[in-house]
């Protein structure tokens, strides 16, 4: 497993242990998920190095990751020895495939969180699903989940197109959006490759009817299905028991199924309505299911519109997949967010601390919603790490103009992720640009450290540190709330 400390990666490991399968694998990253990967049984190499690929007792199969290149050294000595090299993603339909029922889940935002929900109400109803999400979810204990063969459920991930090599039974789309554009070369290439990941799903597509993009995806692979459908992956897996697939055992005959939902669509198979806020900000709103002519109240634990959506998705993946209309409300109040995701990190000093995943403009927006509801009167301090250079060199003006919404920004170097720094492009552009917006930012080269200590010096009570990224921005909550309180110190 090359990458093995990946998010997908660690879970696919952890499921392939659960079944007797020898398990090594590299990273040159460590955290809680390799720790537990030993502590199963698995060999973990801190290095990417040719001497990991023993050829005294070579693995059968080597399992790579989208940033493991063809020039990664373990890469090369696996092909010398004639080992059978798969990425993460063929692997992960292989798996997929050999489930009764699987529930795939794409969009360009929402995925994990739509996971996470979608993996609750099941639980709730009583389901056994074999789970791999990308986040730390608690009620799991992690990434992944060990159940049965009945139902597999796991997020979909366009990059790469890594999605069309699954067959799900039921294909979720949350919605869609231009986004990785160091792969796809603008919106109509994105949506080709959901209108294709739609077209090849096993008998159900479930769509957001409020977002124009996931309409035309729909419409385009209702109509062409025959003609988007992609070759079946296959996986010369047999020495990890995984039998090379031809077909998903699941893939229907017929016309795909086409499911709705949204909350300014009426007419939708499932409808959020009268939504409101408590005094949390938590989502409370009633779902309609026209499909069955029924309604339930629905109470979220979470805030914010877009965790009405992900809601919305996961209720409708869930009755789509046979759960009971009653174990949706049960499964939902089960939710009660996960890592990175508008997650509550602590209080100090009289201000608060939260943690948010948000990368892209639409998805800064809708953070910077909820933490300005969240705040109350107090002010937004963001701290952002910008995550790679295309994504910021592309939206800089959206970026620009989404950080407004705060009343500080304060930002780090770009996390550069799988990309190398051009030079065209940095924080320190990003912050002109918001301020040349009407906002108020600063880059800070000293990184982390300095704008924890800014913070330390110049946060209020009331306020609320937004920290938020991709990348590493949670360190700045990690080093504040390490620190001594300040107690008598004069407020700034």
């Amino acid at each position: 497993m090359l990458g093995v400390n990946g998010i997908s990666m660690s879970g696919i490991a952890e499921i392939l242990l659960s079944r007797g399968v020898r398990v090594s694998g590299s990273d040159l990253t460590s955290s809680n998920r390799t720790d537990r990967l030993k502590g199963l049984g698995a060999v973990i190499y801190e290095t990417n190095s040719a001497a990991n690929i023993h050829a005294g007792d070579p693995p059968d199969a080597l399992v790579y990751t989208g940033a493991a290149g063809a020039g990664n050294p373990e890469r090369i000595r696996a092909a010398e020895l004639g080992i059978t090299c798969i990425d993460r993603a063929e692997l992960l339909g292989a798996i997929m495939a050999e489930h009764k029922q699987s529930i795939g889940i794409a969009g360009t935002h929402g995925k994990t969180t739509t996971s996470c929900m979608t993996t609750a109400i099941l639980l709730a109803a009583g389901s056994d699903p074999t789970v791999n999400i990308g986040g730390e979810f608690g009620l799991i204990g992690g990434t992944s989940r060990i159940g049965g063969r009945d139902m597999f459920l796991a997020e979909a991930c366009e990059y790469l197109d890594s999605f069309l090599k699954l067959r799900p039974s039921i294909a979720v789309i949350t919605n869609v959006e231009y986004d990785h554009t160091d792969y796809f070369r603008d919106i109509d290439h994105l949506r080709g490759s959901f209108a294709r990941y739609a077209g090849q799903a096993g008998g159900a597509v479930v769509i957001n009817t409020d977002d124009e993009n996931s309409r035309i995806i729909a419409k385009v692979a209702a109509g062409h299905s025959a003609a988007v459908k992609c070759a079946p992956a296959t996986v010369n897996s047999a020495a990890i028991n995984f039998a090379a697939t031809t077909n998903h055992p699941t893939r229907s005959a017929g016309p795909i199924k086409y499911v709705t939902f949204g909350a300014n669509s009426p007419d939708a198979d499932f409808v959020a309505a009268d939504i409101r806020y408590d005094g949390a900000y938590n989502a409370v709103f009633t779902l309609k299911s026209n499909a069955h002519g029924r309604s339930i109240d629905i109470q979220l634990r979470v805030p914010g519109i877009y965790n009405v959506y992900n809601a919305l998705a996961a209720a409708s993946a869930a009755v789509t997949a046979g759960c009971p209309f009653e174990a949706v409300a049960e499964g939902l109040a089960m939710y009660q967010g996960l890592q990175k995701r508008f997650e509550f990190k602590g209080e100090i000093d009289g201000y608060t601390i939260v943690d948010d995943y948000a990368h892209h403009p639409t998805a800064v927006r809708l953070a910077l919603g909820a933490a300005r509801k969240y705040a109350g009167g107090g002010r937004v301090l963001c701290v952002f790490h910008p995550h790679t250079y295309t994504r910021t060199r592309a939206f800089l003006q959206d970026f620009s103009e989404a950080f407004t919404a705060a009343d500080r920004v304060l930002l780090a170097d770009i996390f550069p992720a799988r990309e190398k720094d051009p030079g065209d492009i940095s924080s320190a552009m990003l912050a002109d640009g918001i301020n040349k917006a009407g906002g108020d930012a600063a880059y800070f080269a000293g990184g982390f450290p300095e704008i924890a200590d800014w913070i330390r010096r110049h946060a209020a009570p009331g306020d609320l540190v937004l920290t938020m990224g991709a990348g590493h921005s949670s360190d700045v909550a990690d080093i504040l709330l390490s620190t001594p309180p300040r107690h008598s110190e004069p407020q700034a």
